[in-house]
């Protein structure tokens, strides 16, 4: 009586081969969707992300154009008041001239 050896990733090979080619289809195609849903969920995370810093550079920006118009406002108001008064002046000048 001799004692084959066998191995057995080779018959586990083999068997998978004949026998399993559904199995490792479906073996593969689950990897594939766990890959693509990982690459999905990552994707997703840097556009939440930047979404977020763009809002808060828009909210800034917002505030920055709310000062802006507030000092626009301020120094119009200022030059009118000195316009209002430099034409009065005039008036003046022009009164006592004639």
């Amino acid at each position: 009586m001799q004692n084959k050896r066998y191995s057995l990733p080779q018959i586990i090979f083999i068997d998978l081969m004949h026998h399993g080619k559904m199995a490792i289809s479906l073996l593969m195609m689950i990897l594939m969707s766990a890959i693509f849903v990982v690459h999905i969920t990552y994707q997703t995370r840097l556009c939440v992300a930047q979404r977020e810093r763009l809002f808060l550079q828009r909210h800034a920006l917002d505030i920055e154009w709310r000062n802006l118009i507030l000092e626009e406002n301020a120094l119009v108001g200022n030059n009118g008041t000195k316009d209002a008064h430099q034409q009065g002046v005039q008036t003046k000048i022009l009164s006592i001239r004639d």
